[in-house]
């Protein structure tokens, strides 16, 4: 498929998906999965980068589709901002494109922004490809700022950073994905973006996370430089806000750091702990946390460490039996 014409200036809504990965199948999944429920006054981008520059020409991609030229240079950060910058729409979402949208997403979106016009973002629920299909409310809609959007944003288990739609607005006015965070955008832009009119959120679980194979989603976190790249990233993010919001970047950035080791220790326990270190190098002046103490423990002691993956698999069955 050849470039289409240049973006149309009424634009409403722009789905942007930024691709990166050699996965055919998958894009070509996002991208039908938008276009079948797009409404009027929309776009729909394919932003081509990386390995998968060679494919997305070749794709059979829904009509409605304009595939631009390859990001230059290429890479995840670089391959966002250029979405940003061809999208003409008030809203813009990036549709990750190993992730689809299960019918009635824009259709939720466009009504957050009807009822919370002054909102900087807009968001749906996420569910993984793997469990049930759900498209039921949970709860009414809600705006969350402040600390509230922060705690969203950073730790709560509803936020999967593609479900959120964001507004041209807050893009202009406080600048868009920092490149030199270049492991660890989410977050850092989305908390400065949420300072503007935090977020609008409809807990109907209508984003579908695509469900990696496990070692491989976690290949760049074995790296400790990423680890204090990213803690540093997550740390000038919550900065943006207030103390509050800080204790809740440590917390949540600890979990995730912690359940990574945990996850690593089962193949290599070395590499677990040189993770939790450069967590705490980054960090020298913060107490050592339960939970870090608790995975630095499971990847010495192959006891604790079994304890810990039978509750992990618990939680797991748990979560898809309420689901």
């Amino acid at each position: 498929m050849t470039p289409a014409e240049g973006p149309r200036a009424d634009v409403r809504l722009t789905v942007c998906i930024p691709c990166y990965s050699a996965d055919g199948e998958a894009i070509a999944a996002a991208a039908q999965s938008a276009a079948t429920q797009l409404p009027e006054r929309s776009e729909l981008i394919v932003v081509p980068s990386g390995p998968a520059s060679a494919i997305t020409a070749e794709l059979a991609l829904p009509a409605i589709t304009r595939v631009t030229e390859p990001t230059e240079p290429p890479g995840l950060v670089h391959n966002f901002n250029r979405c940003l910058a061809l999208a003409a729409g008030d809203l813009i979402h990036i549709l990750h494109s190993d992730d689809t949208v299960a019918p009635g997403f824009y259709a939720i979106i466009l009504r957050l922004a009807e009822q919370y016009p002054d909102a900087a973002m807009y968001a749906t629920g996420f569910r993984s490809d793997r469990d049930v299909a759900a498209s039921t409310h949970e709860a009414a809609p809600q705006r969350l700022r402040g600390a509230d959007a922060a705690r969203f944003l950073l730790a709560d288990e509803r936020h999967a950073a593609g479900n959120v739609v964001l507004t041209r607005r807050a893009v202009e006015r406080l600048g868009a994905f920092r490149e030199e965070y270049s492991f660890c955008p989410d977050e850092e832009a989305y908390l400065r973006w949420a300072t503007l009119g935090g977020v609008a959120f409809d807990p109907v679980r209508l984003y579908v996370e695509r469900t990696h194979a496990g070692q491989a989603r976690l290949a760049t976190w074995r790296h400790p430089d990423f680890v204090r790249t990213y803690v540093a990233a997550r740390a000038a993010g919550a900065r943006l806000f207030d103390e509050r919001v800080g204790a809740i970047e440590r917390a949540s950035t600890e979990r995730r750091l912690a359940s990574v080791a945990v996850s690593v220790a089962q193949a290599d326990p070395a590499v677990a702990l040189a993770l939790l270190t450069a967590l705490e190098e980054e960090r020298p002046e913060s107490r050592r946390s339960r939970r870090v103490r608790l995975a630095r423990l499971a990847a010495r002691r192959r006891t604790v460490l079994r304890a810990l993956l039978w509750r992990r698999r618990l939680k797991a069955a748990l979560r898809r039996v309420r689901t």
